[in-house]
Parts: structure tokens; sequence; C-alpha cells
């Protein structure tokens, strides 16, 4: 999967493309099964804060599923409480985060932004490094993930997430670099329960 990144000071995007694999490739089993054809779990730490291995007000968690079965219209956008935090996060308004889905003979296309006033604590004038993470399964290739794999805890210790770096013009459109750590259509729901559960 190929992720690609862009900020300004109305919010974030970032879109994935997944490429279809052979006809003949077989993912690794995946256990317990998977619910759903695809999901896009994404994580931040607006705030950065390197040192918390609890997640605070400034830490969210949104996942984008397909639900087994169909077709891309079944798709659904969720805000998932994160483990073990030490404070929950506001629930944002779900309808205004854009979602989609393009497919073609390559494989697909997901497209995701979020609007300022769905990251409650956004503010790329004061503060230029976001604590980010994402986590993708498909039935096909099996899961993938930006940190460690998944034997660690990072769906909800902010200190295991990577850093990105909110580089150019506050007003204009930039993209984002990543730094490691040292050490029915458009259905969207709020969920107190872990998206894997």
């Amino acid at each position: 999967m190929a992720l690609s990144a862009g900020w300004n000071q109305t919010g974030l995007g970032f879109v994935a493309e997944v490429q279809r694999p052979p006809d003949k490739f077989r993912a690794r089993l995946i256990t317990p099964p998977l619910h759903f054809s695809f999901q896009w779990r994404l994580m931040f730490d607006l705030r950065d804060t390197r040192n918390i291995h609890r997640a605070n007000r400034f830490c969210l968690h949104f996942a984008l599923q397909v639900a087994q079965g169909s077709k891309w219209e079944g798709r659904e956008l969720r805000q998932l409480w994160i483990d073990r935090a030490r404070e929950p996060a506001p629930r944002v308004d779900l309808p205004l985060i854009h979602h989609g889905i393009q497919e073609s003979n390559e494989g697909y296309r997901v497209e995701l932004w979020f609007p300022s006033q769905t990251l409650p604590g956004f503010d790329p004038s004061e503060h230029r490094r976001i604590g980010f993470n994402y986590d993708v399964e498909d039935e096909r290739w099996g899961r993938q993930s930006l940190c460690l794999n998944p034997g660690f805890p990072t769906i909800y210790d902010p200190s295991l997430w990577q850093s990105l770096e909110l580089h150019g013009d506050p007003g204009g459109s930039s993209a984002p670099k990543v730094t490691p750590r040292p050490s029915a259509p458009n259905r969207t729901r709020d969920d107190s329960s872990d998206a894997s559960s």
C-alpha cells in the first residue's frame, strides 16, 4: 500500500492506493477471521506528546470499514474510543469527514479528508508535529501497520506512533513528512468499542 498525505489550515488529507494482488495470491490467514473486506484505522496525537503511554484528549482514533461481501458503497466511518485512555477525546461530527473509494483494474484508491473542526486541537500555526499511526487490514493482502507489528500495543499507546512534520506555508497546501520516533454510502457512526472487537 502506498500512502500520501497533505495539509493546510483547514485540515488533513490522506490517500491510500492498494494494488490488486495476482490471481493466485492468497493473504496469510488473519485470526479471528475478518468481518469486513477492508478496514483503515488512523490515529492522531495532535500534540505529539512522545512520553505518554495512555491517550489524552488530543488523541483521536478513526476507522473506515467496508462490510464483508458488500461493494464499496457499503462503507462506514466510525470514531473509536482508545483503550486505556487517560481522558476521552471529544466526539466529532463524523458527517463532515469526506471519505471516498475509487476502484480500477489495478486496484483501489481510498481518500479521507479531516476538516480542522473534526480534529480538536489541530493548530498548525503552533504545533507543527502530530503523532500518527495507521493500520490497514485487507481480505486479500492481510494486515499492514505504519509502526510496529500487531504484537505491540500500537493501537492505544501514543508513544509508539510516528510523527508527522507539517512542512510548508500554513496558508497553502503541503505534504507532511513522516519522522520515525527514537526508541449506505458515506455512513457514519460513533462507537465506544474498538473496531477489531
